[in-house]
């Protein structure tokens, strides 16, 4: 959404898509020296969660 996207811009993070095709957040500098990137792990479990 547009409010997300103007946040990402302005708080100095990056995303890029990994070697797999999930998109990962690299953590501006000042948060993370390392810069590790990060992921959204909220919606993987629940796509895999059993619906029975």
């Amino acid at each position: 959404c547009r409010a997300h996207h103007a946040l990402i811009h302005n708080s100095h993070w990056h995303i890029r898509m990994a070697p797999d095709g999930h998109p990962e957040f690299l953590p501006p500098e000042i948060l993370d020296p390392k810069r590790q990137p990060r992921r959204n792990t909220l919606h993987t479990q629940l796509a895999f969660q059993d619906t029975n």
